[in-house]
């Protein structure tokens, strides 16, 4: 693994890690939590990793900008007088707010006025309910996949054989030829409206597996505004390492279907 500096169109500079794939074939580039990873297969020289990354260099600076946008912090909701504020993490395409009371019995519940987790206990720290807050995440989660699944299957004919939330970074989704539905856990962190998309795109890849004309025309057909739903997905929200966990440090978790 290396590291690149890169010069942005925007006169930036942006720090970028090189790492070399002896099992791929073909390079491949995404944000990888803070910084843009680049991968290449052996042999790569350093002067044609250069050439790529500079090929993607508008490309990277469009994702930096909205990773940024995404990170511009929210007017935060009034932290009661018996309550203090622990953070926030990314849902729903915004952030949802901690706030710890003190309580003898530890106890979590959803503000959804103030758009904050109400977590009590006796001591003011998130350690304690990291996994109540993962279960709580999940079952939000779990809940829109499927809505959105129900309505756009209804709507194409198609159904997946199996659904399933995995903690993958590389991709959104994915489609298997048997036709099992796998959806990021990081989706948790972007609107509905995302999900749906998403949602769409694999089901249509049960009829086109490939990105052709008739898998793009299919997708507009049924979403026309689907390019600027798509424009959304453009990074991964940034967690905390116990936030990026499934409830019991699992990798993979089915969901019930059909």
């Amino acid at each position: 693994m290396d590291s690149h500096s890169l010069l942005l169109p925007d006169g930036s500079i942006q720090p970028v890690i090189i790492r070399i794939n002896p099992n791929r074939h073909s390079y491949s580039i995404r944000w990888d939590q803070e910084l843009p990873l680049l991968n290449v297969p052996r042999g790569t020289s350093p002067l044609e990793a250069t050439r790529i990354l500079k090929k993607h260099c508008r490309w990277i600076l469009r994702r930096k900008k909205d990773r940024e946008r995404m990170r511009q912090p929210e007017i935060p909701p009034a932290v009661r007088d018996d309550e203090l504020s622990l953070g926030s993490i990314p849902f729903g395409g915004k952030a949802l707010f901690l706030h710890w009371i003190e309580r003898e019995r530890p106890n979590l519940y959803h503000d959804p006025v103030r758009n904050c987790l109400v977590l009590e206990g006796p001591v003011p720290e998130i350690g304690g309910f990291q996994e109540e807050i993962r279960l709580w995440l999940f079952d939000r989660l779990a809940r829109r996949i499927l809505s959105e699944l129900m309505f756009w299957a209804g709507r194409t004919g198609l159904s997946p054989t199996e659904v399933s939330v995995r903690t993958t970074r590389a991709q959104w989704g994915s489609m298997s030829r048997k036709g099992r539905l796998s959806v990021s856990w990081f989706l948790m962190g972007h609107p509905t409206e995302c999900i749906g998309y998403l949602v769409l795109h694999e089901l249509t890849h049960m009829q086109h597996p490939d990105h052709s004309k008739a898998f793009w025309n299919q997708v507009e057909q049924n979403m026309p505004d689907y390019r600027t739903i798509r424009s959304r997905l453009s990074s991964f929200p940034h967690y905390p390492e116990w936030g990026s966990l499934l409830p019991g440090n699992r990798k993979k978790i089915l969901l019930e279907w059909p």
